[in-house]
């Protein structure tokens, strides 16, 4: 698979900028709440905002908020639909971009029915991570989706 940006530039993997999720899989027990970190690494580039846009089973769980992260401090956009789609926008603010991995944002969650292997996606064509060094041009690689467990009781 050949990486793209959200706008269908082909960059080579190394120019990327990737998303993902920590942890990467999470068990629950039903009822319970979990939070679920984003993370940007910026790979070689200097990242100042990006846009992310993520869907979930609603029926399993509820985002129940977003928090904005000790780096990406500007929160310029949220919003949670009924349909388990939820777009989060943030900057750092001028001149304070991140050269080093670092969370984007954390997202808190409360789980409603039992469910194995349910997860947690990003819109790969929506998204967007956006460093100073290349103005204007979407750096986001791939990202792969957290698995969530949700259990009759924790483990």
């Amino acid at each position: 698979m050949k990486p793209s940006g959200a706008q269908g530039q082909n960059m080579a993997k190394a120019d990327l900028i990737d998303f993902s999720f920590n942890p990467g899989k999470i068990s629950v027990a039903n009822g319970g709440d979990f939070t679920i970190d984003v993370m940007i690494d910026p790979a070689k580039h200097k990242v100042s905002n990006a846009d992310l846009i993520f869907s979930f089973d609603q029926t399993k769980m509820r985002l129940t908020s977003i928090s904005q992260s000790e780096k990406f401090t500007q929160v310029l956009f949220s919003k949670t639909d009924t349909e388990g789609i939820a777009s989060y926008s943030a900057a750092t603010g001028f001149e304070n971009t991140i050269a080093a991995k670092a969370a984007f944002a954390t997202l808190h969650f409360h789980a409603l029915e039992k469910a194995d292997g349910s997860t947690i996606t990003i819109d790969q064509k929506k998204s967007g991570i956006y460093a100073d060094d290349n103005p204007g041009i979407n750096k986001l690689g791939v990202s792969g989706p957290a698995t969530i467990s949700i259990t009759d009781q924790a483990k």
